[in-house]
């Protein structure tokens, strides 16, 4: 018997607000793959953000770098980068990531279509819209 092949897209800007809208400062993503892969084959997990300005905050910059350069080295892990955008409202700048959801979209489509899993689980944010 074959076991069940999964693989997982993780909305990473998504993933960090929600974490840190419920206070939860570190996540062990090896952990959580296993949690969610128990009895089943790993076969990719794919981790869509964008690299923080460096010129706004340069130490924020390379902290976020290291942090991917973990999640690097997870078997299997990709970290595919998108863009950041910058953008006015009331007056003050924001950023936002660009892109991260056609990647992901893109890249779940395509992974089924090529049969590459048998099961995607997608990672983004605990909150709803209705």
């Amino acid at each position: 018997m074959t076991k069940e092949r999964v693989a997982i897209f993780i909305d990473g800007s998504n993933l960090y607000y929600s974490l840190k809208d419920l206070k939860i400062k570190k996540i062990d993503f090896k952990k959580m793959l296993n949690f969610l892969t128990e009895n089943k084959l790993l076969i990719s997990t794919f981790y869509y953000n964008a690299s923080l300005n460096r010129g706004i905050d340069e130490a924020k910059y390379w902290e976020q770098q290291k942090f991917f350069d973990v999640l690097r080295k997870i078997p299997d892990f990709k970290v595919i980068l998108c863009r950041m955008r910058k953008h006015k409202k009331d007056g003050k700048i924001f950023f936002d990531v660009k892109g991260d959801d056609v990647y992901l979209a893109v890249d779940l489509v395509s992974g089924a279509y090529e049969n590459l899993y048998d099961t995607a689980i997608i990672i983004s944010s605990y909150k709803c819209l209705f």
